[in-house]
């Protein structure tokens, strides 16, 4: 997430609609702003921050002056705990939203194989499209790390199936005359590294 957000940006991202501020807990300045904080943040992420180290600071200040609360409120508010999952949970009921599964995760993958990797192998673009896809079946994304290890799996499997295919395609004298090319190359490394050595050995003399 960006760490710089002008004016116009605080008021278009982080300001709570009166349906919003609906959702929020009652009476305690901390789970005001937590909660307040979480649904911001998802609508721009797909996901709940982990903590409030996942906001910027300028977001914070920004939604509890709305709030009408201090912004060091936010420091209070126990992200991990039973009342911040209750929290989590009401608003993916309010947005509409469920937590992704295992076979949510097995569809994105064969979905990006087959239709999005052939065509494009840019990390950033695929992890877009992913976000992309969880976001129009209004399902959480996973954490961040498992979708960029998914991205790189699906490009190099692509990468692989793709040089087999092409493999399989070759006449058997065809690959047969590549594997002498290559192994005639690894012979000529080996022997150049060889002689190479032979040669730092003669100029650096005797030892002593």
């Amino acid at each position: 997430m960006q760490r710089h957000w002008n004016d116009h940006d605080l008021e278009t991202y982080w300001s709570c609609s009166s349906d919003e501020l609906k959702l929020l807990p009652p009476r305690e300045a901390s789970s005001r702003l937590g909660v307040a904080a979480s649904l911001k943040f998802f609508q721009l992420e797909g996901y709940f921050p982990a903590s409030g180290r996942d906001i910027p600071s300028v977001a914070i200040d920004y939604m509890a002056k709305q709030l009408h609360v201090e912004p060091n409120a936010i420091a209070d508010y126990d992200w991990q705990s039973r009342t911040g999952k209750r929290h989590r949970g009401r608003l993916r009921t309010a947005m509409g939203i469920r937590l992704a599964t295992a076979e949510d995760f097995k569809a994105v993958e064969s979905w990006l194989r087959e239709e999005v990797v052939p065509w494009d192998h840019n990390l950033r673009h695929l992890q877009d499209a992913v976000h992309e896809w969880y976001r129009r079946r209004l399902i959480e994304l996973p954490a961040e790390g498992r979708i960029e290890r998914l991205v790189r799996s699906a490009v190099r499997m692509h990468e692989t199936e793709l040089v087999d295919a092409t493999a399989a395609t070759l006449l058997p004298s065809t690959r047969n005359a590549m594997d002498a090319l290559i192994d005639s190359s690894l012979h000529s490394d080996a022997a150049e590294g060889d002689a190479g050595a032979d040669w730092l050995s003669t100029c650096s003399g005797p030892q002593t």
